[in-house]
């Protein structure tokens, strides 16, 4: 996650704290919030929401209050679980996707560091589909977690790496998981057989700032990754590697797209070539989500109603974008106006964006479960209310 976010969390609490302290219930979002200022937020009431709080899945040690560092989720919704990167409790939380319970913490990673979370863990996930096991970043390394077995079955060292391995992707043809170390200062990535459980290459992004999501495509057999910074693209770029470079153990960039007005974060994959970069918040800066073609970088369409994500997510069921838009204010600019943390959710076939729905202090990060259509977002403690991972839903599924 871009550094610049971690300035004003604090700020995010205070602004957001009456609305959290009530989120424990569908029920308690009975208006729009003050949401809506000069900026037309579109932000949702119950009686007009598509999706909705269905429930709240408490973890232990998020009392009022309390701290809680948390980043990626990912649900395996063939297994029927949804796991979370807890760093409070330096652990992959496991919760079943059917109860919405959680059912086991997996331990042995390094925790929350509040002086920096380049140095804390776990941070992103990887899942490895029709398996038990997930790759799952901690500073200066990779655990692979058997989250069935709730254990640590092997730890990958990244040589040279002294910060945290964060985001990920899966290269289900080749077998290859990706993860980035976005923090270092040269940032890189490297490349894991899941068959040998070994590395197969690295790739250094020289000048650039940062790395954050990233993407597989297996139409065009490519990897996609967010660079947070270079020199000719100051607010970010998407960089493509050809998924056949990594297997000849000699990746390489192939080609560019620039991502104007969008200081890159999220990224996820949707249908017909479309992918969705989510755009952070950069002071000044009108808050969008952009949508481009996977082939070309083409901008297919500029989503002017919500931005200032961090990850994002999509449904391949019911064809919908979701984005974890910690960052959104009431005036739809940077740093401007209150924050307003909410999911996002846009129509991945037409690209139509659809409503914003009220989340939680420093909701960053988003996965959705494809059978149930539900959507985990992590939410902080407020001074009042505990913190936990609050699930959305369709209003009209059970």
């Amino acid at each position: 996650m871009k550094a610049i976010f971690r300035a004003y969390l604090a700020g995010a609490i205070v602004v957001v704290a009456g609305t959290a302290a009530v989120a424990n219930s569908p029920s308690a979002f009975s208006s729009d919030l003050g949401y809506r200022g000069s900026h037309d937020t579109g932000l949702s009431t119950p009686a007009q929401s598509v999706v909705v709080l269905k429930q709240k899945v408490p973890i232990p040690g998020l009392s009022a209050g309390a701290h809680f560092s948390y980043d990626i989720g990912y649900v395996d919704s063939g297994a029927g679980r949804y796991l979370l990167s807890d760093r409070t409790n330096s652990s992959v939380d496991v919760i079943d996707t059917t109860t919405n319970t959680l059912v086991k913490q997996v331990k042995g990673f390094s925790g929350d560091r509040k002086s920096s979370s380049s140095l804390s863990g776990p941070n992103g996930i990887v899942g490895i589909p029709a398996t038990s096991l997930a790759y799952v970043g901690d500073v200066g390394s990779v655990k692979i977690v058997d989250f069935v077995r709730g254990t640590v079955t092997k730890t990958i060292r990244i040589a040279g790496s002294h910060f945290r391995s964060d985001e990920g992707c899966y290269d289900r043809d080749d077998r290859i998981v990706m993860i980035s170390n976005g923090d270092e200062r040269t940032p890189l990535t490297t490349w894991i057989s899941t068959t040998s459980q070994r590395i197969v290459a690295s790739l250094k992004f020289v000048g650039a700032e940062g790395l954050e999501q990233c993407a597989y495509d297996p139409d065009s057999k490519n990897f996609y990754i967010n660079n947070t910074g270079t020199r000719a693209h100051p607010l970010g770029e998407v960089d493509v590697i050809p998924a056949t470079s990594v297997v000849e153990r000699k990746p390489a960039i192939s080609t560019v797209y620039a991502t104007p007005g969008c200081p890159v974060s999220g990224m996820a994959l949707g249908p017909n070539d479309k992918l969705l970069i989510g755009c952070a918040a950069e002071k000044g800066l009108p808050l969008t989500t952009l949508i481009v073609s996977a082939s070309t970088g083409k901008v297919l369409k500029t989503i002017t109603q919500v931005g200032g994500e961090d990850q994002v997510a999509y449904d391949a069921s019911n064809k919908r974008f979701y984005t974890a838009s910690r960052e959104m204010t009431t005036t739809g600019v940077g740093e401007s106006g209150s924050q307003m943390p909410v999911l996002g959710v846009i129509d991945g076939a037409t690209l139509r964006w659809i409503e914003n729905v009220p989340t939680g202090p420093n909701a960053h990060s988003v996965a959705v479960d494809s059978i149930t259509h539900n959507v985990f977002v992590p939410v902080s403690p407020t001074a009042s209310a505990p913190g936990g991972v609050n699930v959305y839903g369709d209003r009209t599924r059970n």
